[in-house]
């Protein structure tokens, strides 16, 4: 078996300003065929890592991970990748990883992720508006109700990898942000 790269990509933090880029790819043993070492490549013998980000508006940019700081491998020490002063806008990110082995061997691991910093500020600012003991919110539900549908169905579709079906269900979710006073910019 050869090596089965993974890495996964999660929020680092409630600032929206870092994610964190985990190597999962483990090391080999008979539970985990495809990790790092026995017939596989091993970690001290990767001579370059980089992930390639695709941003939401289809710009791509390149981070070298063996530059300072990432540390590579990511395998021992989780790397923090940083926006510098401000936060990852809403969307869909994808992550396409490299690692290349003293051979010349390449492994590639692509993932998505999904940011809603700003939405979610919105939602909980709207849900904050709510007074459920007066009558004169039941537009306010109706509308609360119908934000969580498409928040739910929006995440659902992330899952399924539905990425441009995500995209529709943020554009309508930012939009009845927007109309309804909520905006957030966090």
């Amino acid at each position: 078996m050869a090596l089965v790269y993974k890495v996964a990509v999660k929020k680092n933090g409630t600032d929206c300003k870092q994610l964190l880029f985990d190597d999962t790819t483990g090391f080999y043993n008979s539970n985990n065929t495809g990790g790092y070492g026995g017939i596989n490549l091993e970690v001290f013998n990767v001579t370059t890592s980089e992930v390639v980000i695709t941003l939401p508006d289809n710009t791509t940019t390149t981070v070298d991970l063996f530059s300072a700081p990432y540390n590579y491998p990511l395998l021992t020490f989780p790397t923090v990748y940083y926006i510098n002063g401000t936060s990852f806008d809403d969307g869909v990110y994808k992550f396409e990883f490299t690692i290349t082995g003293g051979e010349g061997e390449t492994y590639t691991h692509t993932t998505y992720y999904l940011s809603t910093c700003n939405l979610d500020c919105c939602m909980t600012k709207f849900a904050a508006k709510i007074n459920p003991s007066c009558s004169c919110n039941d537009k306010l539900l109706q509308k609360w109700a119908d934000m969580q549908s498409y928040y739910d169905a929006m995440w659902y579709n992330f899952e399924c990898a539905n990425y441009n079906e995500v995209t529709n269900l943020l554009n309508k979710l930012t939009a009845m942000c927007s109309k309804n006073g909520c905006g957030c910019g966090c």
